[in-house]
C-alpha cells in the first residue's frame, strides 16, 4: 500500500512539473494568424509569432472551433510579381525602412484582396546607413533587395525569412562594364524625388539630367574619391575603381534598377445603353471575369431596348493618364461676343488613370457622354447641351473587367464595363 501512495506521490509531482511547464511557456507564444506581426531579429529585435494553430496544448472541441489559421492566398515565389506603389524614404534605417515597405505590402494585399505572407526580415545591427530613396512602382522583392543594396546589404530569401548580410567586397577592383537600360539615368533621377519624364505631348522643354555619380551621390551613396562611372549611349555604364565594395554596390543596384520588366496597361471600354422600363437587374459584382463578361453580353442581346458600343482600347505606362475620344466638334458664337467663337466636344470621351497595384491594378475613370438638344428659344444662336457622367475607381485584377451602373431618374441605365489587362512591350499578356 506505501509503494502504491509513493507511485501516485511521484506521478502527481511529474504533472503538476509538467503543468507549471507549460503554463511558463505559454505566455511567450502569440497566434501566427496575425500577420500584421513584422518580426526582426538582431538590432531591431521584436516578439514573433510562433504558433500558426492557436495555443498550444490540449484543446476542447469548443476552442478548436474557435481557432481557424489564416492562409496567404500567394506563395513567397511570386513576391517578385506583386507590385507595390511609389513610396518615400527618407532618412530611414534598413529596419524601418522594411517596416514601411511591409506596412505598403499589407495594405495593397487588403486593397487586392489578397492575404499577406507573414514575412520575418533579419537585420543585422551594422546595417544603420541612412536611406534617402524615392521607390518607383515596383515588385514588393525588387524593392526589398534596393533597400538593401542602398545600405550596402544584400537580401535572400529563406521560406518566409528575409536575411541581409553586407554585399560581398572580394572582387578585384579596375575597370567594369554593366549592361543598363537607355533611361537607366532617368531611372536614377527619379529615385532621388526629380520628375525627369514629361506628359506625353507636353511643349514643356527637356529636363536638363544630371550625372550618374550625381545622382548615386544624392541617394547617400558615399564613394571612393577616385571612383568613376560614366554612361554611355549604348546603354553601357562604366565603373573605374580601386574600391571593390563601390563595385559591388553599383553592379547590385544598377542590376536591380534594369530588373524590373516594362509593363503597359491596356484597357478596353464597353458602353450599354438600356431604356427606360427594361426589367432587368445589373448583377451584384464590382468584377467580372471573361466568362461572366460573355454571359451579361448574351443575356443583354437579346433584349430589345439595348445599345452597346465597344470603344477604342489605349495603352498607357503605369500611373500614366490616358483618354478615349469619340466626338465631334461644335462650333458656335460667344454668348457676349459674336466674333469670337468657342468650341464644344459633343460625344463620348472617358478619362483612365490608374497604376499596378498586387497581381493587378487600381483604375479610375471618368466618362462623360455630351449630346446636342438645340438651340436655346430665346436666343437662336445659343445651344444647349445636356451630359450624363459615370466615374469609378477601385481594384481590378489582371485582365479582369470593372462594372459600373449608373440609373437615372427615368429609370433607363448606362453600364460601363472597363478591361484591363497587362501587356509588355510587344503586346503580349504579361501573365
Amino acid at each position: 500500500m506505501a509503494r502504491v501512495r509513493k507511485r501516485s506521490s511521484a506521478a502527481a509531482i511529474l504533472l503538476l512539473a509538467g503543468l507549471g511547464l507549460w503554463l511558463g511557456t505559454r505566455g511567450k507564444v502569440r497566434s501566427g494568424s496575425d500577420t500584421s506581426d513584422l518580426h526582426f531579429s538582431g538590432e531591431h529585435e521584436k516578439s514573433s509569432a510562433t504558433a500558426a494553430s492557436g495555443s498550444p496544448g490540449f484543446r476542447t472541441k469548443a476552442s478548436r472551433r474557435g481557432v481557424t489559421p489564416v492562409k496567404a492566398t500567394h506563395s513567397p515565389e511570386r513576391l517578385g510579381e506583386f507590385m507595390l506603389p511609389p513610396m518615400v524614404m527618407e532618412g530611414l534605417t534598413l529596419g524601418e525602412g522594411l517596416g514601411k515597405l511591409f506596412a505598403a505590402y499589407q495594405d495593397a494585399c487588403m486593397k487586392s484582396g489578397e492575404t499577406p505572407l507573414p514575412l520575418t526580415f533579419s537585420v543585422p545591427p551594422e546595417a544603420n546607413r541612412r536611406l534617402r530613396v524615392h521607390l518607383q512602382p515596383q515588385s514588393f522583392r525588387t524593392s526589398v533587395r534596393l533597400l538593401a543594396a542602398l545600405a550596402g546589404m544584400t537580401a535572400n530569401r529563406n521560406g518566409l525569412e528575409y536575411r541581409f548580410g553586407p554585399l560581398p567586397s572580394g572582387g578585384k577592383p579596375g575597370k567594369e562594364t554593366i549592361e543598363v537600360r537607355p533611361d537607366f539615368n532617368t531611372e536614377l533621377g527619379e529615385m532621388t524625388g526629380e520628375k525627369l519624364r514629361p506628359e506625353p505631348f507636353s511643349d514643356d522643354p527637356p529636363i536638363p539630367r544630371k550625372s550618374v555619380a550625381e545622382y548615386i551621390a544624392a541617394l547617400g551613396l558615399e564613394l571612393d574619391p577616385d571612383t568613376r562611372l560614366s554612361l554611355a549611349a549604348s546603354g553601357k555604364l562604366l565603373v573605374e575603381t580601386a574600391n571593390a565594395a563601390d563595385a559591388a554596390t553599383i553592379k547590385a543596384l544598377a542590376g536591380l534598377i534594369s530588373s524590373e520588366p516594362r509593363v503597359q496597361m491596356k484597357v478596353t471600354a464597353k458602353v450599354v445603353e438600356l431604356k427606360a422600363g427594361m426589367e432587368w437587374m445589373p448583377p451584384d459584382l464590382s468584377e467580372m471575369s471573361d466568362g461572366q463578361v460573355q454571359l451579361l453580353m448574351r443575356d443583354l442581346s437579346q433584349r430589345a431596348g439595348v445599345d452597346l458600343m465597344t470603344m477604342p482600347s489605349v495603352t498607357a505606362h503605369n500611373g500614366q493618364a490616358a483618354t478615349i475620344e469619340m466626338i465631334r466638334e461644335f462650333t458656335y458664337p460667344n454668348r457676349d461676343d459674336d466674333d469670337v467663337f468657342e468650341t464644344r466636344k459633343v460625344g463620348k470621351i472617358m478619362e483612365i488613370q490608374g497604376g499596378q497595384l498586387g497581381f493587378g491594378q487600381e483604375m479610375n475613370f471618368f466618362y462623360q457622354n455630351t449630346t446636342f438638344e438645340g438651340f436655346d428659344p430665346t436666343n437662336p444662336e445659343q445651344p444647349i447641351f445636356s451630359s450624363e457622367k459615370v466615374s469609378s475607381s477601385g481594384f481590378s485584377s489582371d485582365g479582369g473587367t470593372r462594372l459600373s451602373v449608373q440609373t437615372r431618374p427615368d429609370g433607363s441605365k448606362t453600364l460601363i464595363l472597363m478591361t484591363t489587362e497587362q501587356i509588355d512591350a510587344t503586346g503580349r499578356p504579361i501573365r
